[in-house]
């Protein structure tokens, strides 16, 4: 099993604990972690002595994530920059999440959300959702172009916990994969808790499109504050496998599908993140029953 983890917890870490990021990194190694997650813009900022710090740890970078506002601004520039990097850097995934609408269109979309093809003609004529379906088209056509004779970076989109988000559904996320030909999914095995959506369904509707994994868990709150409590019980940051998300019945059934890639823990917000990194890996190295 390939595990990674996000660049963010290790400088959140590096705060919490005073170490230096070197430090930090070494201790991610040894918990048995070979991958890191990391942001474009970030690993832009300062490249090389990012990289320099991955090499000494005998690290790599799993997946480069990057945030747009393709509804709005259509230009791409940045995008390709994120599928050339992958290729530099030997990064087999991209992460994007292109953009979000406005309340009153996501409040259109969540009343639609009962029924796939409700939503998929509401979506179709929304100017926002086209104009985000243009760019991962012409995004994922350019990843194969650049691919030549090796496996193209593949884009993906993930199941985003945000209001605004017109992929935070299983039924939202679906409309993309079927409208963006060669699309990919991440999985995030705690954000449909936040649409109110059961994590395992929402994973068996798009399980087909899988070529990367996020591992979050959810910790149960004893006051809701989100619109719906029919699946989920809190949003709380723990550690992967000390909340009520299905995180293991998720990464087995896609170990025994055959999936090879990393299961990317990710815990923003945590109070100790050093702590919950090493009890996330211990937990998805030695409990996960895989054959």
């Amino acid at each position: 099993m390939k595990l990674s983890v996000f660049y963010d917890h290790i400088t959140e870490a590096c705060t919490q604990r005073k170490l230096p990021v070197q430090e930090v990194l070494k201790q991610v190694r040894d918990a048995g972690i070979t991958g890191i997650e990391i942001n474009l813009s970030q690993l832009l900022d300062k490249k090389e002595e990012i990289l320099e710090n991955f090499r000494d740890a005998d690290l790599c970078i799993s997946s480069i994530y990057e945030f747009y506002d393709w509804g709005n601004q259509g230009d791409l520039s940045h995008g390709r920059k994120q599928v050339e990097t992958a290729y530099e850097v030997g990064a087999g995934k991209i992460l994007v999440v292109p953009g979000f609408v406005s309340a009153k269109e996501a409040a259109q979309f969540r009343r639609k959300n009962h029924s796939y093809k409700e939503l998929a003609a509401c979506m179709a004529q929304n100017e926002k959702i086209r104009k985000m379906e243009k760019n991962l088209s012409e995004l994922v056509f350019y990843s194969m172009e650049l691919a030549e004779d090796e496996k193209a970076v593949a884009v993906t989109l993930e199941d985003f916990d945000g209001k605004l988000a017109p992929y935070a559904t299983a039924n939202g996320l679906l409309y993309f994969m079927e409208h963006v030909p060669d699309l990919k999914y991440t999985v995030d095995t705690g954000n449909f808790a936040f649409s109110d959506e059961d994590a395992w369904e929402g994973y068996e509707q798009l399980k087909s499109y899988v070529v990367h994994a996020h591992c979050k868990d959810r910790g149960e709150e004893k006051k809701l504050r989100y619109w719906n409590c029919r699946v989920n019980r809190g949003l709380a940051t723990v550690p992967v496998g000390s909340g009520y998300m299905p995180v293991a019945r998720i990464v087995e059934d896609l170990l025994d599908r055959g999936y090879d890639g990393y299961f990317a823990i990710e815990h923003f917000g945590a109070k100790d993140q050093l702590s919950c990194i090493r009890e996330s890996a211990k937990y998805l190295k030695n409990e996960i029953k895989w054959k």
